[in-house]
């Protein structure tokens, strides 16, 4: 005895296909999905990282003004830890919003329309 399955595919072949099509403008989709949500992870330690970077060089040269200019001499000494600080604090917040992001799992939608298709397959099984 043959599974429904052959059996509908013996009366209606496109509908292999199309559901085939199907099939695969789902994974496109959740592909073009993930590769966004890879993309914005990217930019954000992206920007971390530059961030930091910046952030540390002017605190070198903070310091090096601080070694070689007296602070009673300076109008501003707050300023030496001001501007690095601004960078540095920005690197914080954009490491801690990367770290806690929380993406969709990837192929969600994918996974459940197979679920969906076996089980559906499966009742037509046991017909």
């Amino acid at each position: 005895m043959l599974h429904p399955l052959f059996i509908t595919l013996a009366k209606q072949p496109t509908l292999f296909t199309e559901h085939a099509d199907a099939y695969a403008d789902l994974a496109l989709a959740e592909w073009q999905g993930v590769t966004d949500q890879l993309k914005s992870r990217a930019l954000f330690w992206v920007t971390t990282a530059v961030l930091g970077l910046v952030g540390l060089m002017l605190l070198g040269t903070s310091l090096l003004l601080c070694a070689v200019v007296p602070l009673a001499s300076m109008p501003m000494p707050w300023l030496l830890w001001a501007v690095p600080a601004v960078p540095l604090v920005g690197a914080v917040v954009f490491a801690w919003v990367a770290a806690t992001r929380h993406d969709a799992p990837a192929f969600e939608a994918l996974r459940a329309q197979w679920a969906q298709d076996m089980a559906t397959l499966k009742i037509l099984g046991e017909e």
